[in-house]
């Protein structure tokens, strides 16, 4: 069509001030802040809380982009701005690995 956009995808949602303040909310909950100045847990999976880096208080989507961006300048640099950081010992981080997993047989329903 002339000019229109009929994409079926939906806009990309800007993050707003109030999701800023609940992901520094969630980061406040979670991690003790200024135990790492030397930035040797920058890319700690503990950082990365319903897909969103509570360092850099933004979303990242899917456990394979996270080693993109938590070795990232940005990251780094908010990180060492902070004073580094560390789940809080009251909090516990599953482990997101799956190779552990033990496969579902497979049975006619899937197919």
């Amino acid at each position: 069509r002339d000019g229109e956009d009929v994409g079926l995808t939906a806009p990309k949602r800007l993050k707003s001030s109030e999701d800023t303040a609940e992901y520094e909310e969630w980061r406040d909950e979670r991690l003790e802040l200024g135990v790492d100045p030397e930035g040797l847990n920058a890319q700690s999976l503990d950082l990365w809380y319903a897909q969103i880096c509570l360092i850099c208080s933004t979303p990242i989507s899917g456990l394979s982009n996270w080693p993109i961006h938590a070795n990232g300048s940005k990251h780094m640099s908010r990180y060492l701005t902070l004073g580094g950081a560390k789940l809080k010992d009251d909090k516990h981080r599953p482990d997101p690995q799956l190779q552990d997993a033990q496969p579902i047989p497979i049975q006619m329903s899937m197919y």
